[in-house]
């Protein structure tokens, strides 16, 4: 995760390397669904939680120093960023 002002932005890569008579290297995306984050945001207040580049908003809970929130799908790489007030 990597801060940026006001907004924090989370990675998440899914992925597999498949070796092929030990020469090759294939890398094949691989799709996850519902992932479940918890990030510790330390009583800062979360105003928005949403996928990057599309901007799809994700419903997010925050409880004290913790906000969660479930991203429904990716495949191989995805982006989301929280927006703080």
């Amino acid at each position: 995760a990597y801060g940026h002002g006001f907004k924090q932005i989370i990675e998440i890569l899914e992925k597999t390397d498949i070796r092929i008579y030990a020469v090759a290297n294939i890398e094949e995306a691989l799709e996850a669904n519902n992932i479940n984050v918890k990030l510790r945001t330390d009583g800062k207040k979360v105003k928005a939680v949403y996928t990057a580049p599309d901007k799809t908003s994700l419903k997010f809970n925050t409880n004290g120093n913790y906000t969660e929130f479930t991203v429904p799908s990716i495949k191989g790489y995805g982006m989301t960023v929280i927006e703080f007030e």
